[in-house]
């Protein structure tokens, strides 16, 4: 490891840690409608009534994150308010992961102003420290997938003993997100590929037994469980859109304008992954061999492609958060061009020393680069959190006052008003997470008139009309619909009109003229303004 002044061993990753800090709470509230999908079910799980997310009906696996459901449900069995400590976790895991992420830089034998350089790139990225505070499983992720660099780094470098742990993190990673089941076999096959392995065929044997045994164990115990062979999301999402339909969306999301008018950063990911992927290829070209920093940036690649199969319409692009560690640790390869670039050559009788002025200017870039991401996340993040908040949150609140709790609430968005309304929903979203039958086998009128619901709330793309799904059109503009309910309230999601959410009853809700005035309309103003205040 190279020789720094000790204050350099401690000074950069503590600033770092601060100045994260103190963006996460720049950017702090920011909870998603799709987090308290995760809350819900560790609500339940927590109170002994299993993984559903209806008490009293049987499991259903509409989620995608086991792992964090279950930290989650701890801090519902330690009497804690998931919703207000499950993003304060999150904070915690991303101080975790730029702890790790300096450990790991600094045993690549990187000089503290190389690994500053990666560190500062993790601690002010906007997508990165937003998606701390979300309440989401993305900073569990970003944690898990730097540890498995970490082993992976290990059994790299000729460290016996280190491929079980490896394959042990691997298999957490699986548990948090499906896709994770593509790390452990990735890793092994570029770790096979590397010409200094030392490591014997029966300890690749092994460590694979255990990532195989857990994934085997995993999936006895779901289906057992459940009852199903594939979870609901798998079925509603994967049968959708076509894939030149998906990738055709997700391009112009990252890189031309993002839904709900979030700013497109496939320009900042495309940005890092150049740059990274560059700094990888000119080693293998100088060096003829692999570098440790090309697992990260291959994997950062693979999953990328991965990722733009699956529509991403949040601030950020929040399903590839995690794979700005992944590219930072490209970028933070110790013999890369960010090195080279910052060291002075050494002449006769002195050692390489850094350039000062190109250190500025490389950390002032990387500020820069951080710094828009944030003050862009800032306006995207306060926006939603204004319209989750003022729409979605209030209009679940005003039912669990005012409707029975046995109430049956059938609702396309089932994160927010379910969550804190604690009513049995039905998720008729087209793509149902939530509802085993619509998932299975696709919206019907029938099925919406058999489950009978008390309360239908409808998304709708404009406040002052109805524009609803066609599907939910369809049912709306029926006459068994327009007999069996009446419209209540519209509760404004967008200020600018674009979303809305129109709240129909049955003859069975009986509401009065109190009630009724204290129906909430949601967000008409300024959303930045509406949380100040």
């Amino acid at each position: 490891m190279s020789k720094a002044p000790s204050w350099a061993q401690w000074l950069l990753p503590i600033g770092a840690i601060a100045v994260y800090l103190l963006l996460a709470g720049y950017l702090a509230p920011f909870v998603p409608d799709d987090s308290y999908i995760s809350f819900r079910y560790a609500d339940h799980l927590s109170q002994g009534q299993g993984l559903t997310y209806n008490a009293a009906e049987p499991p259903v696996e509409g989620y995608s994150n086991l792992l964090w459901i279950l930290m989650c449900a701890a801090l519902g069995r330690a009497e804690l308010s998931i919703a207000a400590w499950a993003p304060r976790i999150g904070v915690g895991l991303g101080v975790a992961t730029l702890l790790l992420f300096w450990v790991l830089l600094r045993r690549r034998q990187s000089p503290p102003p190389v690994a500053g350089f990666g560190l500062l790139l993790v601690a002010t990225s906007g997508p990165f420290i937003l998606y701390s505070v979300s309440g989401l499983e993305t900073p569990l992720c970003s944690f898990l997938l730097v540890l498995a660099m970490f082993c992976a780094e290990r059994v790299f470098g000729a460290k016996r003993g280190w491929l079980p742990a490896l394959a042990v993190t691997c298999s957490l990673f699986s548990l948090c997100r499906p896709e994770g089941v593509l790390l452990f076999p990735a890793l092994m096959g570029l770790l096979l590929m590397a010409r200094n392995r030392s490591y014997r065929r029966c300890e690749v044997l092994a460590a694979s037994g255990i990532y195989v045994a857990a994934m085997i164990g995993y999936h006895a115990w779901r289906m057992s469980y459940f009852g199903e062979l594939w979870p609901t999301p798998f079925l509603s999402k994967g049968a959708g859109s076509s894939l030149l339909s998906t990738w055709t969306t997700n391009f112009r999301f990252l890189f031309w304008r993002q839904n709900h008018d979030f700013a497109p950063f496939g320009y900042y990911y495309g940005a890092l992954g150049l740059i990274a992927g560059g700094t990888v290829l000119g080693i293998i070209r100088r060096e003829r061999r692999m570098p440790f920093e090309a697992l990260p940036a291959a994997l950062a690649a693979l999953y990328g492609l991965v990722y733009l199969n699956f529509v991403d319409w949040m601030p950020g692009m929040r399903y590839a958060v995690p794979l700005i560690g992944l590219l930072a640790l490209a970028l933070g390869a110790s013999n890369g061009f960010v090195a080279r670039s910052i060291r002075r050559p050494a002449s006769a009788g002195t050692s390489a020393r850094p350039r000062r002025g190109t250190i500025a200017a490389a950390y002032g870039l990387a500020l820069a680069i951080g710094l828009s991401s944030v003050a862009v996340l800032g306006r995207d993040g306060r926006r939603n959190e204004a319209s989750t908040q003022r729409c979605l949150v209030e209009l679940g609140t005003w039912l669990r006052v005012n409707v029975p709790s046995h109430t049956l609430l059938a609702m396309s968005d089932v994160g927010a008003t379910p969550y804190y309304s604690g009513l049995p929903t039905i998720d008729i979203n087209p793509r149902s997470l939530t509802d085993r039958h619509i998932a299975h086998h696709g919206w019907s009128d029938r099925y919406f008139y058999e489950r009978d619901p008390d309360l239908v709330v409808l998304v709708s793309f404009s406040a002052r009309r109805p524009v609803f799904y066609r599907v939910h059109q369809r049912l709306f503009d029926g006459a068994r619909f327009q007999r069996s309910y009446h419209l209540i309230g519209v509760t404004r999601y967008d200020p600018s009109g674009q979303r809305s959410y129109w709240v129909f009853a049955s003859d069975s809700i009986r509401l009065s003229r109190e009630q009724m005035a204290s129906f909430p309309t949601g967000l008409e103003s300024n959303p930045t303004r509406e949380l100040a205040d």
